[in-house]
Formats: structure tokens, sequence, C-alpha cells
């Protein structure tokens, strides 16, 4: 039964955690990851790389949740301006603190907002302001807890 028709809209199964690989998108194209059907999922975390290209303007790269293609919510803060001509890994989780880690490892670690469901029919997005046609985005893993509706 779709989880809007169910009378108690709740998850009512046993919860896994998965981890999935998500195949790069191809140099200056976003990420998007479509929730598998009939299933809800709960985002745990999001690592990432991201390579800019030619120095253009800087880039601001955060995750947002779409329903047809349109920003329904954001799910991280924007955590810095990425320069052109770099490659910064992003880990976002539940939980924690953002740290600049880019002098040491390459690493931006923040924030993703606690409790973001996401069910069939809406995408996990990844996505970058200013995004040049020679940037791109690699090593796309998400982890999450998943529900089947009932």
């Amino acid at each position: 039964m779709p989880l809007e028709d169910s009378p108690n809209k709740f998850k009512t199964e046993r919860y896994d955690l998965i981890t999935d690989d998500i195949a790069a998108p191809g140099a200056g194209n976003p990420v998007s990851w479509n929730v598998p059907d009939n299933r809800v999922i709960t985002v745990v975390s999001v690592t990432f790389q991201f390579a800019t290209s030619v120095v253009v303007a800087d880039r601001w790269v955060w995750i947002a949740v779409q329903t047809g293609g349109v920003d329904a919510m954001c799910v991280s803060p924007v955590m810095q301006l990425q320069p052109a001509n770099t490659t910064i890994t992003y880990y976002m989780t539940k939980g924690i603190a953002p740290i600049d880690l880019t002098a040491v490892v390459g690493m931006i670690v923040g924030p993703l907002a606690c409790g973001t469901d996401i069910k069939a029919g809406e995408q996990l997005v990844i996505v970058a302001e200013n995004i040049d046609v020679g940037d791109v985005f690699s090593a796309v893993r998400v982890r999450y807890c998943e529900w089947t509706e009932d």
C-alpha cells in the first residue's frame, strides 16, 4: 500500500542500513539519485568529491531534496566557497559540526539535516552554484536507513 494511502502512515518494518555508490553524472552535471520504489529513506551520510575546472567564479556546493526537478528542501548548508582548479572531498552526516580540513587532507566535513525522510518520487541531489562544464562530481556514496512503504 502506498504510504499516502496507509491508515497509520508510519514506518512499520525493521529498517536496513544501506550504502549505495552512485555513478558519476558526467562533467558539468549535478548528481541526482532517485529513491527506490516503495521505499522511505532517512539519509545518514553523503560523501563525494567535487573537482572544479577553469578559473571562473567560485562554486557553492550543497545537497537538497527535489520533487519533479524543483528543490523541496535543502538538507545541508553551503559550507564555503570552493575555488576553481581544486578538488575537495565532502563528507556530510547527521549531528556533526562543520570542520574545514582542506589544508590538511582536502576535506570538508559538514552537517546534514537530522531526520530527513525522502520517499519514492523524490530525488537527493548534489548541486553547485556556478558549476562549469568541466567541473566533475565523483566518488558519490550515500548511506541511508530504508523502510518499505506499508
